[in-house]
């Protein structure tokens, strides 16, 4: 899908497919590309299950890839959003989830059995990204990241050979969740923190005060989290 289908001229719907054995399953991209794509399958392609190739205002939800290189490859000249909902990558050689460059949208799904990284973030990438409440396992890596952009990654379950491994400048933060830090690789700049989360709750003469902040201070003094009390007292998930 190039610019021909751009959003002045509808959005078209590709739902219901199978693509088997092709170089790319479905390829994204220029002067704002414009699709959705829903309940798709491909299977075994050479190269990629989705590539986004230039500029798109897409979305795709029900996305099942199983080997390649890739399972989706957002390219040196991808830019825009697409969503990528309720995706499953089995199976790829080089990554589940390559970011060359940085588009914006939402992402859910699993990849497993990746011999590479289930997501990957190349060096041209320097968006903050954050994982929330997902399961990423059965991978040789599970997150790694070249890029400048931080990550943090909260009620995340890990079960890789190596959880993360960062080659950059960029810090990850592993909130709460299950991570085994033993597999962590740092081999650049960045950090690697391992953090948990806290609730406070605040009371006077046995009933909560709502609407009071609480600061959370480091071992410095200085400010490492706040938050607000709830209508029973509770400031909930500082960290």
């Amino acid at each position: 899908i190039d610019g021909t289908y751009v959003r002045e001229s509808g959005t078209p719907l590709f739902k219901d497919g199978t693509i088997t054995g092709a170089d790319t399953g479905v390829s994204v991209g220029g002067g704002f590309a414009a699709a959705h794509f829903q309940d798709i399958t491909v299977t075994n392609p050479t190269d990629s299950g989705l590539d986004i190739t230039g500029q798109t205002a897409s979305t795709l939800d029900g996305f099942d890839v199983t080997g390649g290189n890739y399972g989706v490859l957002i390219g040196n000249s991808a830019s825009g959003s697409m969503d990528l909902e309720n995706i499953t990558l089995d199976g790829q050689t080089t990554a589940g989830v390559y970011y060359a460059k940085d588009i914006t949208g939402t992402l859910s799904g699993s990849v497993v059995n990746s011999a590479g990284a289930a997501f990957k973030y190349g060096p041209n990438t320097d968006n903050d990204v954050d994982f929330s409440g997902i399961s990423i396992a059965s991978n040789a890596v599970g997150i790694e990241t070249s890029g400048s952009g931080d990550i943090s990654m909260t009620d995340v379950t890990m079960a890789n050979t190596k959880d993360v491994v960062i080659k950059s400048a960029a810090n990850v933060e592993f909130v709460e969740g299950t991570v085994d830090s033993t597999t962590v690789e740092v081999t650049g700049a960045g950090k690697f923190t391992r953090m948990r989360q806290l609730d406070v709750t605040l009371t006077a003469d046995a009933a909560g005060i709502p609407g009071a902040s609480v600061t959370l201070l480091d071992a410095n003094g200085a400010s490492s989290g706040n938050g607000i009390t709830d209508s029973v007292g509770i400031a909930q998930d500082l960290k």
